[in-house]
């Protein structure tokens, strides 16, 4: 028995290592008191992460039930909020970012401090479990106390879930508080002759409503083609978006820049 709990033990260390690369980042936090809107007087605490990717080994070890998921906590005061993400075992780092709604008491307590600022700390932790058996094979994790400037933004800019378009047949898609796909069409007119289009994760700022992303298609397109988009959204239907395509020497740049909500995308 001794001599087979030795040779199990090789391949148990082995699955449980290198699935995850490096940690995630906590890398904006914002506290905001909307003065208008259905979160008027409320804290709205919102906290944009950077996970870590999984390795070239998670992917070959991947399978369909495979489970990987992200734990944010924060804590004001007194008051927690926990949200839980399922992540893609992607190659690349994904940003998203997380609401948390907490009740005026929490306003208060936050002001009890005085200097208008608002201590808020954040936890994240991330987990790969390979056979979803309730075990997970890698873990990362982050922590961050942060003194955040508190806001009073006329209203929290949470744009609507659906697609946002402009004269030209562009499309950008959101869901759940970022822009989660784009297809900029008009490319196709362009010199440069291609209108990429590609799933990503940009999200939106709910203080100032900005976002970005920074996508290259390589896989099935040559020479790579490479989008660079940055956007504001002003209210929760209209935006204005600044993005260039680049395809070796030539670069075209979407217009019209503003973009409206489509009911029918």
């Amino acid at each position: 028995m001794a001599g087979a709990w030795a040779f199990a033990q090789p391949g148990r260390a082995e699955a449980r290592a290198n699935l995850l690369a490096g940690s995630p980042r906590i890398d904006t936090v914002r506290a905001l008191v909307p003065e208008r809107g259905r979160h008027a007087g409320r804290l709205v605490v919102w906290v944009r992460v950077l996970h870590a990717r999984g390795t070239r080994r998670a992917l070959a070890r991947e399978r369909p039930e495979t489970f990987h998921r992200a734990r944010i906590v924060i804590r004001v005061g007194k008051a927690r909020r926990v949200a839980i993400e399922h992540l893609d075992l992607g190659r690349r780092r994904l940003a998203h970012g997380y609401h948390f709604r907490l009740r005026r008491s929490a306003v208060r307590a936050a002001q009890a401090g005085g200097g208008g600022r608002v201590p808020v700390s954040v936890s994240v932790a991330q987990t790969v479990d390979l056979d979803s058996d309730g075990g997970s094979e890698d873990r990362a994790r982050a922590a961050a106390t942060r003194q955040v400037a508190l806001a009073r933004p006329a209203t929290s800019i949470e744009p609507r879930d659906g697609y946002f378009v402009n004269g030209a047949s562009d499309r950008l898609q959101v869901a759940g508080g970022k822009v989660v796909s784009y297809f900029f069409f008009s490319g196709t007119g362009s010199p440069c002759g291609v209108g990429p289009s590609d799933n990503v994760s940009a999200p939106i700022d709910p203080q100032t409503g900005n976002f970005s992303f920074n996508d290259t298609l390589s896989a099935v397109i040559s020479p790579p083609v490479t989008t660079t988009a940055q956007g504001t959204f002003t209210d929760a239907q209209s935006m204005s978006l600044n993005a260039d395509v680049n395809q070796g020497s030539c670069t075209y740049q979407v217009t019209p820049n503003t973009f409206f909500w489509s009911q029918y995308g």
